[in-house]
């Protein structure tokens, strides 16, 4: 099953596919208590509207990482990332765990998703941002998050089923992994 999550006014969306959600309960499992991450690979749909995620990287050997921290090291990412411009896919932004904590992004992990917004070399000027929650093994919370206008806006979660959601929802960001919100 793909989810998806949208923006407020539905102008974009982030599709999440089954095997990645395994991959991201995965590394967040092998990581135990401390928090990991990586990158988010992917395309984006011929109107540009949604992006696509089809492939997420584990922690770099070079990676940092403690209880409530996390510094994502960059080894064996390049070539990562030149293999999938080959596929015609592309850096899409980062993901990483709060181990059995809440998984709305602190006030660093948005400073940070801001630092790589602006940042030439990164070539993806509205990234991504996933942060996986709770326990990997009771199958982790998520929310997802998008830089837009310089600005780190939360995705809502989206079932095929719900009505069109108005500004004014107060639809939760977050949803554990393999569930879909009720109508």
């Amino acid at each position: 099953m793909t989810q998806v999550f949208v923006s407020r006014g539905q102008s974009i969306a982030i599709l999440i596919t089954d095997s990645i959600t395994q991959a991201l309960l995965r590394y967040c499992g092998e990581a135990a208590r401390n928090e990991t991450g990586g990158i988010l690979i992917g395309h984006y749909t011929p109107l540009g509207d949604q992006a696509v995620i089809t492939q997420v990287s584990g922690p770099p050997r070079d990676s940092e990482s403690g209880r409530s921290w996390f510094v994502r090291g960059i080894h064996g990412l390049q070539l990562l990332i030149n293999r999938a411009w080959g596929r015609h896919e592309y850096y899409l932004g980062e993901w990483h765990f709060h181990p059995y904590a809440s998984p709305a992004p602190s006030d660093r992990d948005k400073r940070q998703i801001l630092v790589f917004a602006r940042e030439p070399g990164y070539r993806c000027p509205e990234p991504i941002l996933i942060v996986v929650g709770g326990d990997p093994a009771a199958g982790g919370d998520l929310s997802v998050s998008v830089v837009l206008n310089g600005k780190v806006q939360p995705l809502y979660a989206w079932a095929p089923s719900a009505p069109k959601a108005s500004p004014n929802d107060a639809t939760p960001q977050t949803i554990a992994l393999g569930a879909t919100r009720a109508p």
